[in-house]
């Protein structure tokens, strides 16, 4: 319906949000997807959130209360919003009074034709909004080795959202290749508190081809939202899929961190890539090493070097042992180096049925938090990473049912540890349930792992994180 009819569902409800909202994130109702809403309560008291629905030309749609409770979780369905439009998107507003909110927007797309059966889910936490310079990773390579699936498209879709919500703000995208040289831009005007989708290196230059998109705003200052998701489509350019191996964003951001951390792995039978790029206009020389579960050093200090805007991609799943897990870490004498570890699993033949990826983040300080999820038969995993160059004591709290089951657990210097949250035994936790989990001591990084499986292997696997 038109926004603008009196009978269109919110037509009563202000057309422009009045003052910023606390949290933006992006819906997409496209391919089918169902939109989950997820609030964590960190505090000891129930806390109201105000959630804003807004279309594609950032007109209100839809506007609802809900309370989430003390130190728990509380979802909500977007489909079954008012005003929530079949392939459309927009944009979520959410508004609250506490710094103990947290959570994220999660998509689950069913399998065509098959009961109880998903393509893939992928999930969007709570982000800051951006403002000046920011860049994207892109890859358009077919990670399937079956033969037939070689032409297969990985489309990247580049959405930008301007969060300004008087003024229309331009963008210019600069697309780089894997060397770093510009191979495309395209200026774009996105209309108050708007959002468009833009080939984000698919079309160009094409399938089998990585590198960077670096979106420049015309106003420094402009507040905006900006990710790429990458879809891999059973069918070749030009053709209508019947289903997705996988679905994954990636966000917008100016840099990372001098020293970073990211989780690698090989469990599953996954195979594990690390894509570093340089976001910066010079060079720059990254010092990369991995560890093992244990700590020990796989590769010590390996220098790096990146050239302006340039992208490198290391196979990080050869240092490990069948079926390990361990961490990688980056020192760089600046803030340009970023990272992202990619994991790819196996579904047969050669063909890939999921994957999932992680950025390269700064160490954080505990206490840190999260939640897990136990509906439709998923496994959780909680994954921590000692950050430090001593032993470490780490206190894991997991909340089910009003109950609490609270373990220490040592992790060595660089070690790493796997904790199966769905494990009844170790946690108390029950099928069909959400909940806090909290994390407390030492410097760590950490994220809980979502995997549904399928007889074959997984139908999806995504992490969550862990925040301060």
């Amino acid at each position: 319906g038109d926004p603008h009819d009196p009978a269109y569902p919110g037509a009563d409800l202000p057309q422009r949000p009045r003052v910023p909202a606390r949290q933006y994130l992006p819906w997409n109702s496209f391919l089918k997807m169902v939109n989950i809403l997820e609030l964590v309560n960190r505090g000891n008291v129930p806390r109201d959130v105000a959630v804003g629905l807004y279309d594609s030309a950032g007109n209100s749609v839809n506007l609802v209360t809900i309370q989430v409770p003390a130190r728990g979780q509380r979802d909500l369905i977007l489909n079954d919003m008012p005003g929530f439009r079949r392939d459309s998107y927009g944009i979520v507003t959410l508004d609250y009074e506490s710094d103990d909110l947290d959570g994220r927007l999660t998509f689950y797309h069913y399998l065509e034709g098959v009961a109880n059966r998903y393509d893939f889910a992928y999930t969007i936490p709570f982000l800051d909004p951006v403002t000046g310079t920011t860049l994207m990773p892109f890859n358009t390579y077919q990670p399937s080795t079956q033969p037939g699936e070689e032409l297969h498209e990985v489309s990247n879709w580049l959405s930008i959202v301007n969060l300004d919500t008087e003024n229309a703000r331009s963008f210019t995208v600069y697309r780089h290749a894997e060397d770093g040289s510009i191979l495309f831009s395209e200026r774009v005007s996105v209309e108050p508190f708007a959002r468009v989708d833009l080939d984000g290196g698919h079309v160009n230059p094409g399938r089998m081809r990585v590198g960077l998109n670096r979106i420049v705003p015309d106003t420094p200052n402009s507040i905006y939202f900006a990710q790429l998701t990458r879809y891999g489509a059973n069918a070749p350019a030009g053709f209508i899929p019947t289903k997705y191996s996988f679905a994954f964003p990636i966000f917008a951001r100016a840099g990372g961190a001098s020293e970073q951390f990211l989780p690698i792995s090989i469990g599953g039978g996954a195979k594990n890539w690390l894509e570093l790029s340089n976001f910066s206009n010079h060079d720059i020389t990254t010092g990369l090493t991995l560890y093992d579960g244990d700590g020990h050093e796989l590769v010590s200090s390996l220098p790096i070097l990146l050239h302006a805007y340039s992208q490198m991609h290391i196979d990080a799943g050869a240092y490990l042992q069948p079926g390990s897990s361990g961490s990688a870490r980056l020192l760089s004498a600046d803030t340009a180096a970023t990272a992202y570890s990619m994991h790819y699993f196996p579904g047969g033949l050669g063909s890939i049925s999921a994957m999932y990826g992680t950025p390269s983040q700064a160490s954080k300080t505990g206490p840190l938090s999260g939640s897990y999820n136990l509906f439709l038969n998923m496994a959780n995993w909680l994954k921590l990473i000692n950050t430090s160059g001593t032993n470490s004591l780490f206190t894991v709290k997991v909340y089910s049912a009003g109950q609490l089951v609270s373990k220490d657990f040592t992790l060595p210097p660089h070690g790493s540890l796997d904790l199966p949250l769905h494990s009844n035994e170790m946690f108390g936790t029950q099928p069909d349930t959400y909940d806090l989990v909290e994390v407390l001591g030492g410097s760590l990084v950490g994220q809980v792992l979502r995997i549904r499986n399928n007889p074959q292997s997984f139908d999806y696997v995504f992490p969550t994180p862990l925040n301060p």
